[in-house]
């Protein structure tokens, strides 16, 4: 019996440590991470950041945490959905089926539960999507109305760009909790 040899394309390449001696990424990295965290810094123990700042993280960060919670629901979902065999479907059926017209019917309210699970997730999606459009769209509002009638001061002060931050991680935080319970109660 004659064994088949796979070859090895990427051994040819080499390994990262040839790559880093040619262009020193790591050292890159971190001297523009320590660069660009400093200047941060600086400019807002200085008070130079401006605060809407503050609000436009708080809004990406509800979406980033709102489009996980969509798809951890999503994926629990269908995870739980196809994960059965041929022979545990049969069997499930053998079980239940063909006892009552109930037990007929135990394919469509799977269906019906799949959609209903993959709807959540499309509904959080949507509405975190009209959360962050309409909270962006008041603080370009007041950003305007900063530029064309304000007579000076901030467009936002700390303490409501702290509020605001504050709200749009609790909405984050919300997404997150109902996600896992949705998700974990799919299988």
């Amino acid at each position: 019996m004659t064994s088949i040899t796979v070859p090895d394309f990427f051994t040819g390449l080499g390994s990262f440590s040839t790559y880093n001696g040619l262009i020193p990424i790591t050292s890159l990295f971190t001297s523009s991470e320590s660069f660009i965290d400093g200047q941060v810094m600086q400019l807002f123990m200085t008070g130079k950041i401006q605060t809407q700042g503050i609000v436009y993280t708080g809004i990406m960060t509800t979406l980033i945490m709102s489009f996980i919670s969509a798809a951890y629901v999503i994926y629990k979902t269908v995870d739980a959905a196809v994960t059965y065999t041929s022979s545990s479907i049969q069997a499930y059926y053998f079980r239940y089926g063909a006892k009552s017209q109930w037990g007929n019917y135990l394919g469509v309210y799977e269906l019906v539960a799949i959609f209903m699970f993959e709807g959540w997730a499309f509904f959080l999606s949507m509405f975190s999507l009209w959360f962050a459009f309409d909270l962006w769209k008041q603080v370009e509002q007041r950003e305007i109305g900063y530029k064309t009638e304000g007579r000076g001061g901030e467009v936002v002060d700390i303490i409501q760009a702290m509020k605001m931050f504050t709200l749009c991680i609790i909405v984050g935080l919300t997404a997150l909790i109902g996600a896992f319970s949705m998700g974990d109660s799919a299988p």
